[in-house]
């Protein structure tokens, strides 16, 4: 039996995976590069808080843009029309551009919306139009934001007790999954 020096005997070993590693890590950065688009287009209809339609060049139907990292109010929920308002006061009409990085359950590309330069996001959860919306309670990048538009009670912090999107939606379901149970709800609202 021969003994290798300890480097070799590693190179000889790892380099079979070390070259399927790299090679993986390739596909990848081709898959995130090919995912991550930034395009530019107007905002032909604001959804509610959180939802927009932009019109591009390179596509004949609206692009269906859910604004990455928020959760505005659902448009029946107390202060949903609020949020929407104020997205629509912002971009509706407007050039926007959109960083879109993954599509959600619904069809919807996921994205990140700027108008003139500005995270509208980061906007809304700013002007307490919207939360932050957590994964599996990872912080996210508009917490401060959040946490401030709390304290000072901006938009629907307003309220005495706010209720989160996610948990009005667990409680009575979206405002679109049933024409019922929306006018129901509008009509037990206010709406």
């Amino acid at each position: 039996m021969t003994f290798r020096p300890l480097g070799q005997w590693i190179r000889a070993r790892a380099a079979p995976q070390l070259i399927a590693f790299a090679f993986l890590g390739w596909l990848h950065a081709g898959a995130y590069a090919a995912t991550h688009q930034t395009r530019s287009g107007v905002v032909t209809h604001v959804v509610d808080g959180d939802t927009v339609w932009v019109k591009t060049s390179d596509s004949q139907a609206p692009l269906k843009l859910r604004i990455q990292g928020i959760d505005a109010p659902e448009i029946c929920q107390a202060g949903g029309l609020e949020a929407q308002n104020a997205l629509k006061s912002q971009v509706l009409g407007q050039s926007v551009s959109v960083t879109s990085s993954a599509h959600d359950d619904y069809g919807r590309t996921v994205g990140t919306l700027y108008w003139q330069g500005q995270d509208m996001g980061r906007w809304m959860v700013a002007n307490g139009h919207a939360w932050v919306y957590s994964y599996h309670h990872k912080k996210s990048a508009f917490t401060d934001e959040f946490n401030k538009a709390r304290s000072e009670r901006r938009g629907l912090f307003g309220a005495a007790q706010p209720e989160e999107p996610r948990l009005f939606r667990k409680a009575h379901g979206s405002c679109y999954s049933s024409k019922r149970r929306v006018s129901s709800y509008k009509k037990s609202s206010g709406f």
